[in-house]
């Protein structure tokens, strides 16, 4: 799995055609509105069928993937993805909420839906002179959404999942265990362990290596710092470690890697590497 981290006012429109996405979470929810074909989508814990016509939402923070039901067909869908922050009237659903049915059928789908869809995908991307006028077609659509989608309050194991990734996307470089996690969510270390275990395929080591490679490589390219300083900034212990670690997520030590790469542009999205969980 892994973990996209966008700016707060991150706002997108897309249209794609689908490889299989592995399982990862992000920052942003998303609205798809599958245009071809038909799409397998594993959200949380649930599986759905999602046909030609019809949308999905994804909320922000929780786990979820996708794959074409016959890969011998086409599949056209198009995203619209867009910070919570740029939405305050619809903050406490987007983030406090989740819906019991997040796919909207092609007849329970409101004609403002395509309408404020087709006008998102008019715009120019990028710009942030359009946010305001992003949010409020992305508000219209969220308030035909909701009722069809039945939201309600819920605290389970999923937000568990995603509190606890989000959380080592913004804590990586700080002493992290079990028992500190544990206090944080205010559950027993077990129940953080068996999250890592039974649910992201690994282990809280694992995870935070990743978290901090990530971060080595990115140091490693724009800056001049030497390798064991970074090693240390990262939150290894030595220079060994941190060589054998970096191997094994790069597959050439840190020298090496300085050597090949050129100089990078701006800061790589940090990520989660697990095992991919659809089977």
């Amino acid at each position: 799995m892994f973990y996209i981290n966008r700016p707060t006012v991150f706002f997108n429109v897309k249209e794609m055609s689908l490889e299989a996405h592995p399982l990862h979470l992000h920052n942003y929810f998303e609205i798809i509105h599958l245009l071809e074909g038909e799409v397998i989508f594993h959200f949380g814990t649930a599986r759905y069928k999602v046909k030609a016509g019809e949308y999905i939402y994804i909320p922000a923070n929780l786990p979820h993937a996708y794959s074409a039901e016959d890969p011998a067909e086409p599949v056209r869908m198009r995203i619209l993805s867009c910070c919570t922050d740029i939405l305050p009237m619809h903050r406490k659903n987007l983030l406090e909420y989740l819906p019991q049915a997040p796919v909207i059928p092609k007849e329970l789908a409101h004609p403002d839906l395509l309408y404020a869809e087709q006008r998102l995908a008019e715009m120019e991307q990028g710009r942030d002179s359009d946010v305001v006028l992003f949010a409020a077609y992305i508000s219209v659509m969220l308030c035909r959404m909701f009722p069809v989608m039945q939201l309600t309050k819920t605290k389970n194991a999923e937000d568990l999942t995603s509190g606890v990734v989000t959380y080592l996307a913004n804590h990586y470089l700080e002493p992290l265990t079990l028992d500190s996690l544990a206090k944080e969510f205010g559950v027993s270390k077990y129940k953080i362990s068996r999250t890592f275990t039974n649910v992201l395929g690994t282990n809280l080591t694992s995870s935070i290596n990743s978290l901090r490679i990530s971060h080595a490589g990115y140091l490693l390219l724009s800056t001049e710092q030497s390798i064991t300083a970074i090693a240390l900034d990262c939150g290894f212990s030595n220079q060994q470690t941190f060589n054998r670690v970096f191997k094994e997520h790069n597959g050439c030590t840190p020298k090496e890697y300085r050597q090949e790469h050129s100089v990078i542009r701006e800061y790589p999205e940090l990520s989660l590497s697990f095992p991919n969980s659809l089977k």
